[in-house]
């Protein structure tokens, strides 16, 4: 997951940059990713299903469990690529060292399930993309597909709920109701 476009400038320089197929970051409402398609058009998609990072960092958490001196030995980390830190409240949150940088992912997905036809109906493309093993990728691409499929049970249960992210509430901007 990569730097999203926030606003009809960021969609005008990346595609000065030669991009044809352009991600609106995770962080806009839905309002504020219908009017980047109203102003600029083209290839415009955003996340349907997935674990958002909420923080990249250096230092690696494992690295305090195992006394590690140097970031040059986690390819071959025994605790693994994908582990998880526990806040106070007993709340997961699942990392990955990758290379010489930790992401540090939200404790539960992303789900916009019964939100797509807004976004389809503003020609939006939806996308899925899985993380971790085990994630249950094919009934949520089954619900992207089939609106009668609805995977909020499923991600109540493997993740105990899940999150719509800012498709109702803005950073950039207040929107309409």
């Amino acid at each position: 997951m990569g730097t999203g476009a926030f606003n009809q400038q960021s969609i005008s320089m990346l595609r000065d940059l030669g991009a044809d197929s352009i991600e609106i970051s995770y962080e806009a409402t839905y309002w504020q990713a219908r009017d980047m398609v109203d102003a600029c058009g083209g290839d415009l998609s955003t996340l349907y299903y997935g674990f958002l990072t909420g923080m990249i960092m250096d230092h690696c958490p494992n690295s305090l469990v195992k006394n590690c001196q140097d970031p040059y030995h986690c390819a071959g980390c025994p605790l693994g690529d994908v582990c998880f830190l526990e806040d106070e409240k007993g709340v997961k949150f699942l990392f990955r060292r990758q290379g010489f940088i930790t992401r540090i992912y939200n404790s539960l997905p992303l789900y916009l399930g019964d939100k797509e036809k807004n976004y389809e109906k503003n020609n939006i493309g939806l996308r899925v993309e899985g993380q971790f093993p085990n994630e249950p990728l094919e009934p949520i691409l089954e619900s992207l597909f089939d609106r009668g499929k609805d995977c909020k049970n499923l991600l109540k249960d493997t993740y105990k709920g899940w999150t719509y992210g800012h498709y109702q509430r803005g950073i950039l901007r207040k929107d309409p109701s």
